[in-house]
């Protein structure tokens, strides 16, 4: 199973499906992979910032101060 199945079962009843995205088909309550798409494409980030101590925004922010220290030394 996907991560987006996997999310998309665990909000059943806590999230209105039909206030994010329209779906073709009746949903029970269950939102849909694309509607969850759609969320992540504009809130990702900033969910991933809510929770500085998280595995992944911790590897992000590494990531990111790698590159800072590279284009640094280029530019010197």
């Amino acid at each position: 199973m996907g991560i987006l199945q996997t999310l998309s079962i665990r909000f059943i009843g806590k999230v209105c499906s039909s206030q994010i995205r329209y779906q073709r088909t009746p949903s029970k309550g269950r939102v849909s992979e694309a509607a969850l798409m759609h969320y992540f494409r504009k809130h990702f980030f900033r969910l991933l910032e809510q929770k500085p101590k998280s595995y992944i925004t911790q590897i992000i922010h590494e990531l990111q101060e790698e590159s800072e220290k590279h284009w640094d030394f280029l530019a010197s």
